[in-house]
């Protein structure tokens, strides 16, 4: 008999269980076709003020009912960093190396996902591989490719159209070559990790963050601790971004938030910027959201 490999997914909830259950039934009709693999699904509701818990455990009592799947209320919502490493902390004690963070509002089509993506990391020996993300029908770019720069930030930000454009430049291009590379961080959307790599104290990500830049900190983490990060492309997810979050926070609270994460990677996690740098870079993102403001009005 062959042992099956065991993967982790830890999957955050929120109010929106409409998605989570939408991905769950995703998850279980890929399992099912997953013959070597063990998939442990957590879901972590973030104290959710409507009845999310009961109405999950209710949809998905019967197919669940012989699967490894764990619904795991928190009494406070903390934000996704904290949820997140609750469902990690979770299932790493169910001797789970292998565990996925995923978004409630992903889809997954391909059914050897979970396989591709195990023998990429792998290979490649990461502590964190991200796949290809799929919005609007388009693939997108690896969250930042390279370890960001104080010039690359505030041309990034002070220039934005010119970004967007050397951006679309770059998907044409990502569409004719599609090969695993090294980047410094992926989409938080849907990525996997090696935990026995990529935790630090028991947790992936910072607990200060309620929401945003989880996965910078985290590629420069793993920079800092001279650990792979990849980008994969030949496998891919869809994502419906922002569907959960613009439900419950409008654009100025969101770029609030933002700048507030930003700091803390900053000011504790960007050591070789001065203030005077840092001051400057924050500045720049009050430009770039009101760049935003006025391309989202021509749309």
């Amino acid at each position: 008999m062959i042992e099956k490999k065991r993967i982790g997914i830890v999957i955050l909830n929120y109010q929106s269980y409409k998605d989570t259950i939408k991905l769950l039934k995703n998850l279980y009709v890929i399992s099912q076709k997953s013959e070597n693999l063990e998939l442990f699904t957590c879901v972590v509701d973030n104290a959710s003020p409507n009845d999310s818990v009961e109405i999950i455990e209710n949809e998905l009592n019967t197919i669940y009912s012989k699967e490894p799947f764990f619904l795991l209320p928190l009494e406070t919502n903390s934000g996704y960093s904290t949820g997140n490493n609750a469902g990690v902390k979770f299932l790493s004690e169910k001797d789970c190396q292998y565990i996925f963070i995923m978004n409630n509002d992903i889809e997954i089509t391909d059914n050897n996902f979970f396989q591709d993506m195990l023998t990429s990391i792998n290979n490649s020996k990461a502590a964190v591989v991200g796949p290809g993300v799929i919005q609007k029908g388009k693939m997108e770019l690896p969250l930042k490719r390279e370890r960001p720069t104080f010039f690359g930030i505030i041309f990034e930000n002070f220039l934005l159209p010119i970004k967007i454009l050397i951006n679309r430049n770059k998907r044409n291009k990502l569409k004719k070559n599609k090969e695993i590379q090294n980047v410094y961080s992926v989409s938080g959307c849907c990525f996997l990790i090696d935990a026995q790599q990529a935790l630090e104290d028991g947790k992936l990500f910072d607990d200060r963050l309620f929401l945003y830049e989880e996965e910078t900190i985290l590629g420069e983490r793993m920079f800092s601790n001279n650990l792979l990060v990849m980008f994969d492309p030949t496998t891919s997810v869809i994502h419906a971004h922002g569907a959960t979050i613009t439900k419950h926070y409008d654009k100025k609270k969101q770029d609030k938030i933002k700048d507030q994460s930003f700091r803390i990677y900053l000011d504790d996690y960007r050591l070789d910027f001065n203030d005077m740098q840092k001051n400057i870079i924050m500045f720049s993102r009050k430009v770039r959201w009101k760049y935003e403001q006025i391309i989202a009005s021509l749309k």
